[in-house]
Formats: structure tokens, sequence, C-alpha cells
């Protein structure tokens, strides 16, 4: 079964699975996000009115959850071999997971690009998903020069088939 699930952020398209029908989806697994991202969401400080739908839902969905919930901030560890490390701007509390196994490391990066093109090769642009766009620019930007330069394998929501690769500069 499934023993930990692991939230980038609080959207829809990545909280509304926890559900199935009025069970939970994964019963008996702890869940874990980010301090920043769980604390903002359940103060509505700072969450753009687009998203007060977005925030219904996570009222309904995720607080219910918090005594099996762990709260993460960057750097720390999830299970041995998964590191939660803090890429926010897509959310105000986004993070992301780096997958280390016998040697080798896979990023996932969540919605730090949310688009195959946009985003990943204009890293610089607005995307109107983000919910603070100036500090999204500034993630991307710092993430995507840290995978290029060390060569990190990465994996995200949004990208096209298969889903995962590497960034080159070009």
């Amino acid at each position: 079964g499934i023993d930990v699930v692991a939230f980038t952020h609080m959207h829809p398209d990545h909280i509304a699975g926890v559900m199935e029908g009025s069970a939970l989806a994964y019963p008996n697994a702890r869940y874990v996000i980010g301090r920043r991202e769980f604390d903002a969401w359940s103060s509505g400080e700072n969450i753009p009115p687009q998203r007060a739908q977005n925030r219904e839902l996570f009222l309904k969905l995720i607080p219910p959850l918090a005594e099996n919930m762990t709260f993460l901030e960057d750097g720390d560890p999830v299970v041995a071999g998964l590191t939660a490390e803090a890429a926010f701007g897509h959310s105000l509390g986004h993070m992301m997971y780096r997958v280390e196994s016998e040697g080798k490391s896979l990023m996932v990066w969540g919605d730090v690009t949310n688009h195959y093109v946009f985003s990943l090769q204009h890293p610089d642009s607005r995307v109107g998903f983000d919910d603070d766009p100036d500090m999204a620019i500034a993630t991307r930007n710092r993430v995507l020069d840290m995978v290029a330069t060390d060569g990190l394998l990465v994996t995200g929501h949004h990208m096209p088939f298969p889903s995962v690769g590497y960034v080159e500069r070009h």
C-alpha cells in the first residue's frame, strides 16, 4: 500500500485525488506538506482572489488530515532518500522533492515549470497560474540553473510524455 503522500502544493489538480468519493484514497498514509503552504491556505492570507474555490476545496480536504500530517521546511527529509526543497512562487509554499538512490538523483519539481514551452523555455515570462508570479520567475530561474548545472534528472507535472528528462541551456 501507499505509506506516504507528499504534496507539492494545494492546487486542485494536486489535491482532489486525496479522496475517492467519501473515503480517503490512501487511508493508511502519512501526508507531508510544506509548512508555509499549509499555513497560507489555512489562513487564506495572500491567496489570490481567483483561488477562492481552490481554498474551499483545500479547507474541505486537507485540514481534516492534519493529525496524520508532517509539516516540512526546506531541506527536511521525508523518508530515507526523499528530501523536500523549497520552490515557492507557483503557490506560496510550493515544494519539490529530491529522490536519491544508489548515487543517482531525480528532482520531482511539481509545477516549477507548468508548461514545457512557455515556462520551461521562457522562465522569465509571467504565468497566469502562478500565485506569486515574481517569486515563481525567481524560483524557475534558480531551479533551472541548478538542474542544468548539476545534470539532474527531473520530472514535473504538465509535461508531455514521458515527463522525465534533463534541462540543457541553449
